[in-house]
């Protein structure tokens, strides 16, 4: 059995594409404005040469920042997705999760739930 945790956007897509309905991952994996953003996040990270390090003692791993004022518990943000009413909880569920590990998430102008409803369980919605 796979490990929950994923250690990078390939192995995330591949789970997903396995367990999404082929509508919601073609969706999801298609972005906006013809996938301008996915394209450019991308080629942001292979200008950047990101490469994340798993190995290693985990308990000394400290990958806090701040960004625009934020504390964060690493330089994570997650993006606007206009696709999460596919789960009954949607945002809020995302929120959660988030919140649960120190990351703010922005929350879409299309999103099925409301401003009101993420800040409940995550007080860092962008």
């Amino acid at each position: 059995m796979a490990s929950d945790w994923f250690e990078t956007v390939a192995e995330a897509q591949r789970r997903a594409k396995a367990r999404l309905p082929k509508s919601v991952y073609g969706a999801l994996i298609a972005g906006s404005e013809k996938g301008l953003s996915s394209t450019d996040n991308l080629n942001s990270f292979d200008q950047l040469g990101f490469a994340p390090h798993v190995a290693g003692n985990s308990n000394t791993r400290d990958m806090s920042t701040t960004i625009m004022g934020e504390a964060l518990s690493m330089p994570v943000i997650i993006s606007p997705t206009g696709v999460q009413a596919v789960h009954p909880q949607g945002e809020v569920a995302i929120a959660r999760a988030a919140a649960n590990r120190g990351i703010p998430m922005g929350l879409s102008s299309f999103a099925s739930k409301s401003v009101e409803d993420v800040a409940a369980v995550n007080n860092s919605v962008f």
